[in-house]
């Protein structure tokens, strides 16, 4: 099941279905072995726990172990495997990308697992499908004023399939519009998705990932392939960061410690929440108020550099 946590909040929601403020979806991307879970498990206890461990951290107790030391308690935990639950009310979830519980997601699993073999192009439809196949649910969750703290989303499927070009993927290089996995057929699926509030991209050296427990047990964990998806995360940063309807993009050293990443993910957290806020004006939008422009702008005329 999901992580769910509710967060102290300041003044009381306007109870009113109609003029409820809807939760962010704050995904966060990054490196096979960057540390996602673990620190959109933190996110969410920060949600459940306020500025709690701001205050433990300056009296000595990290994060890091904070988090251990909840582990088997009351304190959310989320399970990749496991999909999402529509029992969430309030404050924050984790929706984890793929969702390996639906039949999609089962045939996603598998060929991660490299149980099966399945075509490239055919992977990258599952994923995309993978995803629209959520979206009814993400925004009913949102719509509760629930935020989601989703690890990954549309941008690794645009990356991971990108950068199985044996070219590797820079703007500096050029690959040809024909080739198998070009940047624009990638982005096309996923085209009309809803658009994230915040994207925090946690960056790290592959070769400082490839020390981490557990590296090489999924398909894409070859430090080769790792290096040609962060060039290629640099070039999805550039083209959504300079669409006309510009995304949030935040990206974050993760070659640091977990106490010190966590702290700067938070300070990118709440400035998205001060964003939507001021955006609202009285601090409330429509609970059907939402963006699905993610991919519908026309790809950069250099997009055949990925």
């Amino acid at each position: 099941m999901s992580t769910v946590a509710s967060a102290p909040m300041s003044g009381q929601h306007n109870t009113d279905p109609r003029r409820r403020r809807r939760g962010n979806f704050i995904v966060v991307e990054g490196l096979d072995r960057a540390g996602k879970s673990t620190q959109v498990d933190l996110l969410v206890q920060r949600f459940l726990r306020g500025d709690r461990f701001s205050s433990e951290h300056r009296e000595g107790v990290s994060i890091a172990a904070q988090h251990q030391r909840d582990a088997g308690s009351q304190a959310p935990a989320s399970h990749e495997e496991d999909g999402p639950t529509a029992e969430a009310v309030e404050k924050a979830i984790v929706y984890k990308f793929p969702d390996r519980t639906t039949p999609i997601g089962k045939m996603i699993d598998a060929y991660l697992q490299s149980q099966t073999d399945i075509d490239d192009r055919a992977i990258h439809l599952l994923f995309s499908a993978n995803r629209w196949e959520a979206m009814q649910r993400i925004k009913a969750i949102l719509s509760r004023g629930t935020t989601i703290i989703c690890d990954r989303y549309a941008f690794s499927g645009v990356a991971y399939s990108v950068s199985k070009s044996p070219s590797t993927p820079s703007s500096t290089s050029v690959l040809p519009a024909s080739a198998a996995l070009s940047y624009a057929w990638c982005r096309a699926p996923d085209s009309g998705l809803l658009q994230p509030d915040l994207v925090i991209f946690l960056d790290i050296a592959p070769d400082v990932a490839r020390q981490r427990g557990a590296y090489g047990a999924e398909r894409y964990e070859r430090e080769d392939m790792q290096r040609r998806v962060r060039e290629a995360f640099l070039v999805i940063q550039r083209d959504v960061t300079a669409a006309a309807h510009p995304l949030a993009w935040s990206t974050i050293d993760a070659g640091r410690s977990v106490d010190e990443v966590h702290e700067e993910m938070w300070q990118a957290v709440q400035a998205c929440q001060l964003r939507s806020t001021q955006k609202a004006g009285s601090g409330t939008v429509d609970a059907d108020e939402f963006d699905m422009s993610l991919f519908t702008h026309d790809p950069p005329r250099d997009s055949n550099h990925v």
